[in-house]
């Protein structure tokens, strides 16, 4: 339930707080109105609407702006001249716009049908559904926030004809078929703030018959599209919760050319999509290729990109799969469904890229038959560092080794903190190379994918121990002191206790003797200060 002041309420406060009005105002007169015979209306012109006529009037105008007040109402007199000035603009529209007004304490059903619990306010009603006012202050700014909201509403389409038409003159064009009134409730509220789209019903047999359409369908035609398939959305498919989103979603290009906006359509805001990453020369072929798919992939809820490895976005994407322009064409899911990683499924390459194997491609996906894709480097042939270096590939393998405890620092290249740890790593290393069934290792994770873990920031440090190897151990405390690490791996390992303790002893001895070896050279130095210090005072 909304409370407190409307934007309108504090608009028009603001604007003519400082203007003077009447204390006691006159009593308006109520004149039957020459236009509408059934309704009486002030001497300005604005029909008069209570609790007794209130479901006549919505029924008899499909599109109405109702500013709704309390007496005493110290501004209304200020309001007046601005809604006077908008009766004619919106009532001799091709489809009229009704200006009425309600004094709540003459409809108090109307007002919480309404939900009016500011002393002013204004609704925008169409086809009985209420919307709060939300625009500029006078007379010409309320009749253009009508008129963006009112324009693409054509209201109900009787015949095919009607929509043939609309279709020559209409970027995006959105019908409602058949009469679901509840299903058109959930469609009218989701699309009618959608000022770029216009839209409209068709209830007739003969309109569902023509598109092979359900009652409560809808369906989508793009001028841009010429004679493709329109999409469609099934009654079954949508409800309030999900089709303002599924309704976006079919308003976009069937097939999307990636860049800065699309990618953060994808991978920001978490829509799973198939990418085909083809050559700009193959792009007509590939492309229309795409569309043959399309109620495939919008079934199974994956959108459809195409990119080339060309301007700087789409290579840093190649990137990061690894691809350059000899794998291309490649076919690509990438599930962004996730809130901190992206899995990508890749098709066989094998496989040659038509409509039959791109569909089983996506059902297999759909039925989570496809491995997720690894990006990996070459496995090295030698091991020369103090840790050993993992890639995409082979960590699973490291990781799962129930015989192991498996350290692992998983880093990238160019991170600071990453070259920070790097070394106080290796030292560790070095420390534990030979300790039984206790591997340390590490991952570039930038240039391979970790698969077995989703990683959120660089450096990140996970331990699986030989006891557990269904979740990583994260370390979570300062990587840049030694100790910290070391006591990680003491909580945590299996095989070490005996091992660590007796580095441990060893360190131990050699800090002992060290600061035995600095106190008795400091002995030396200050029996030596010592000694000069007599010897000049001798001489002195």
């Amino acid at each position: 339930m909304q409370t407190g002041l409307t934007l309108f309420t504090i608009i028009f406060s603001l604007f003519y707080y400082t203007l003077q009005f009447e204390a006691n105002p006159k009593e308006e007169k109520r004149i039957q109105s020459t236009l509408y015979p059934n309704y009486f209306e002030d001497d300005r012109g604005i029909i008069i609407i209570n609790d007794e006529n209130y479901d006549n009037f919505i029924r008899d105008f499909n599109v109405s702006l109702l500013f709704s007040y309390r007496n005493p109402c110290k501004f209304c007199y200020q309001i007046y001249p601005e809604l006077e000035k908008i009766i004619n603009p919106l009532r001799y529209l091709q489809s009229p716009v009704i200006v009425a007004k309600l004094n709540i304490t003459e409809g108090p059903n109307v007002a919480k049908r309404l939900n009016l619990n500011s002393p002013i306010s204004l609704k925008y009603i169409s086809e009985e559904m209420p919307m709060e006012y939300n625009g500029g202050r006078t007379g010409e700014e309320i009749v253009s926030w009508v008129r963006a909201k009112f324009d693409p509403i054509i209201g109900e389409i009787k015949n095919v004809e009607e929509i043939d038409q609309l279709r020559k003159i209409t970027e995006t064009l959105m019908i409602f078929f058949g009469e679901d009134m509840d299903k058109y409730s959930e469609y009218f509220n989701a699309v009618r703030g959608k000022e770029d789209i216009i839209f409209a019903k068709c209830p007739t047999q003969l309109c569902l018959l023509k598109y092979s359409v359900g009652n409560g369908d809808i369906m989508v035609f793009k001028k841009s599209e010429g004679n493709q398939k329109p999409s469609i959305l099934r009654s079954e498919e949508y409800n309030k919760e999900n089709i303002s989103k599924k309704l976006d979603d079919l308003a976009r290009e069937k097939i999307m050319k990636f860049n800065i906006k699309v990618a953060t359509y994808i991978f920001a805001e978490e829509n799973p999509a198939l990418f085909l990453y083809r050559s700009k020369s193959d792009s007509e072929l590939y492309d229309n290729l795409l569309l043959e798919v399309f109620d495939e992939a919008f079934k199974n809820n994956l959108k459809l990109v195409t990119t080339d490895i060309v301007d700087s976005h789409e290579m840093k994407l190649a990137q990061i799969l690894g691809f350059d322009t000899n794998d291309l064409p490649r076919i690509v899911i990438h599930d962004t469904g996730f809130p901190t990683t992206v899995k990508s499924y890749v098709m066989d390459k094998s496989k040659t890229i038509n409509k039959d194997n791109i569909s089983e491609f996506i059902q297999d996906f759909n039925n989570k038959r496809i491995p997720i894709y690894l990006k990996s480097k070459p496995v090295p042939q030698n091991q020369t560092d103090s840790s050993y270096n993992l890639v995409g590939s082979t960590i699973e393998k490291f990781v799962n080794d129930e015989n192991k405890d498996v350290l692992v620092m998983f880093y990238a290249p160019w991170c600071k903190n990453s070259k920070i740890l790097y070394p106080i790593y290796e030292k560790i290393a070095e420390k534990l190379k030979n300790l039984p069934n206790f591997l340390i290792a590490k991952l570039d994770a930038f240039n391979n994918d970790a698969g077995v873990i989703d990683i959120e920031y660089y450096p990140t440090i996970a331990i699986w121990p030989s006891y557990n190897k269904s979740k990583p151990i994260l370390f979570e405390g300062d990587y840049s002191k030694e100790k910290n690490i070391m006591n990680f791996i003491r909580e945590n390992a299996y095989h070490k206790n005996t091992f660590i303790d007796a580095i441990d002893q060893q360190e131990e001895k050699e800090d002992t003797k060290n600061s035995a070896e600095i106190s008795d050279e400091m002995i030396k130095l200050v029996g030596e200060n010592e000694e000069n210090k007599i010897k000049n005072a001798s001489e002195f």
